[in-house]
C-alpha cells in the first residue's frame, strides 16, 4: 500500500472520531463503516450486528457519559490496518452496562484497530482499560 493510501486510511479514522464520537453524529457512522462491518469487541457486538449495533452502543455510551470526549494520542497505519491509542473521558451521568450513574468523572485509555477496504472500516477491534475506568467510577475498589 502506498503512502497516499495509508494517509487516507488514517484520515478516515480521524474523521470518524471527530464526526461520530466527538460530535455525536451517529447517523453519519455509515460514511466511515461498512453496513455489515465485523465487530470483534464482545460488549460492542452485544448491541447488534454492523453499523446499527455500533450506533446503539455509542448511543448507550453517550447517554451514560454525555460529556464523553476522545483524544487520539498516537495513530499508525500499515497495510489495510489503522490503529490508535487514545484517551477518553467523561462523567458518568446515566446507567452504563447496567451500572447505575455514579456522577464521577473518569479518564481511561483505549487501543483500537480498524481494517479498511474500499474506503470504509470492514473490521473493528477495541480494547479499553476498563479496570482503571471502573476503579475511577468506584465500581471496582482501588488496589493497594
Amino acid at each position: 500500500m502506498n503512502e497516499h493510501q495509508l494517509a487516507a486510511n488514517k484520515d478516515l479514522v480521524r474523521r470518524f472520531v471527530e464526526t461520530v464520537k466527538n460530535a455525536r453524529k451517529l447517523d453519519q457512522l455509515g460514511e466511515f463503516f461498512a453496513a455489515d462491518y465485523r465487530e470483534h469487541n464482545e460488549t460492542v457486538a452485544s448491541f447488534g450486528p454492523g453499523v446499527v449495533g455500533y450506533q446503539r452502543f455509542l448511543g448507550h455510551l453517550f447517554e451514560a457519559f454525555p460529556d464523553d470526549r476522545l483524544t487520539i494520542e498516537l495513530i499508525t497505519a500499515e497495510g489495510d490496518l489503522v490503529s490508535y491509542r487514545a484517551t477518553e473521558s467523561g462523567t458518568h451521568r446515566g446507567e452504563f452496562l447496567k451500572i447505575p450513574a455514579t456522577g464521577r468523572q473518569a479518564t481511561w485509555t483505549e487501543i483500537q484497530f480498524f481494517r479498511i477496504s474500499g474506503g470504509k472500516v470492514v473490521e473493528h477491534w477495541v480494547d479499553v482499560d476498563i479496570f482503571s475506568w471502573f476503579q475511577q467510577l468506584g465500581v471496582i475498589p482501588a488496589m493497594g
